[in-house]
């Protein structure tokens, strides 16, 4: 796992995901997450239906 960036969470409990990571993942806007727990980590993953119509 790659460290890229550190970020806080804001007053409405928002994240940015950094442009090189969204880029690297071909996330653009509109994009939809699905956003799980494993151990301590949160994963984000696109949406089946969402990678599905990119591919």
């Amino acid at each position: 796992m790659e460290f890229v960036a550190e970020k806080k969470i804001d007053e409405l409990g928002r994240i940015v995901v950094p442009t090189e990571v969204r880029q690297a993942k071909g996330w653009g806007e509109g994009t939809t997450l699905a956003i799980y727990t494993q151990n301590d980590c949160v994963v984000l993953m696109p949406c089946k239906s969402d990678y599905e119509q990119e591919t």
